[in-house]
């Protein structure tokens, strides 16, 4: 994984997404216990020093007001990522917005790194690409994504991002494992019994 030269955490605003259902999982995945606290105040905490803030893109906050945590509100009535990324676009804050999900324990300082590498040399936006496939979470955008948004996008956040002209980081073997999601009870226990075994950073 590449250096990323000119690194600054005051440029950033971090956005864990937080408004799902959770249904796969069969319970709130922002609540699952890792390393002894919620895993969504765990990902607040690792971020926090590669942002100028963090804050958790909710649907109500009441849900997570005892968490302590800055949050805000994505009110629109229907899920979709794509509103989640429309909430951390229009938000107040510096200039560059980098977009998480709350099921993604091993995003670390090297993923925010490299997607701010590949985003400088491009100047709109990165995100991680698996083979042809486009991840849209965790990616990194620039506000001004937001004054062009159209209709015409559509729903998916995949679309989302040719659409918006973000660059993607092609990822290795290493780099996937610390992009995965736990959506299901069986891949949070697989995640769980990697780290134990020190497969990945954790």
């Amino acid at each position: 994984m590449s250096s990323a030269a000119g690194f600054d955490p005051q440029q950033i605003a971090v956005y864990i997404l937080a408004g799902g259902r959770s249904s796969r999982m069969g319970q709130d995945k922002a609540r699952l216990r890792w390393h002894g606290r919620p895993l969504v105040e765990w990902l607040q905490h690792q971020m926090q020093p590669l942002a100028a803030s963090v804050t958790l893109v909710v649907k109500r906050s009441e849900e997570y007001a005892d968490l302590g945590l800055p949050m805000i509100v994505d009110s629109t009535p229907d899920l979709g990522l794509v509103h989640g990324i429309v909430a951390a676009l229009q938000a107040p804050g510096p200039p560059w917005r980098l977009v998480l999900a709350c099921d993604m324990p091993g995003v670390d300082a090297a993923v925010v790194r490299q997607l701010w590498a590949t985003a400088q040399a491009a100047g709109v936006g990165s995100y991680p690409r698996q083979g042809n496939h486009r991840e849209p979470l965790p990616s990194l955008w620039h506000q001004d994504v937001g004054q062009g948004i159209s209709p015409a996008w559509g729903m998916r956040a995949q679309d989302w991002l040719q659409h918006a002209g973000l660059t993607p980081w092609q990822v290795d073997d290493e780099d996937r494992r610390r992009l995965q999601n736990v959506n299901t009870p069986e891949q949070w226990q697989a995640w769980c019994d990697q780290v134990a075994d020190g497969a990945t950073d954790g």
